[in-house]
């Protein structure tokens, strides 16, 4: 539906795709960068507050990961209402951390 493009500066792109509930804003990038913007962590199932407990986590699972010899991204997402058509920078706060995408290089 619309792509914030990827730029180096926030290390980060940003996809709005349609769901039978309305719209999502799924952003993948740079680890630091993602969790940066998170204010939020989806565990078992649940949406919790990003605290800085879960941060260290979140942190901590990237650096196992590069110790592993992994590249990581980060995604993201937050429901976005349906009735706009154009999407900014400013759209990319208050998202839900998911997890890492690891992939070796």
């Amino acid at each position: 539906m619309d792509e914030i493009p990827f730029d180096f500066t926030r290390r980060r792109v940003s996809v709005v795709a349609g769901t039978g509930d309305g719209r999502l804003l799924i952003t993948k990038g740079a680890p630091e960068s993602v969790l940066g913007v998170c204010a939020h962590v989806k565990l078992g199932g649940e949406t919790r507050d990003m605290t800085p407990e879960l941060r260290r986590i979140a942190d901590d699972g990237f650096t196992k990961l590069s110790a592993d010899g992994y590249r990581a991204l980060a995604v993201a997402y937050k429901p976005i209402g349906n009735s706009r058509t154009v999407y900014s920078i400013s759209d990319e706060a208050d998202l839900i951390f998911v997890g890492y995408v690891s992939f070796i290089d």
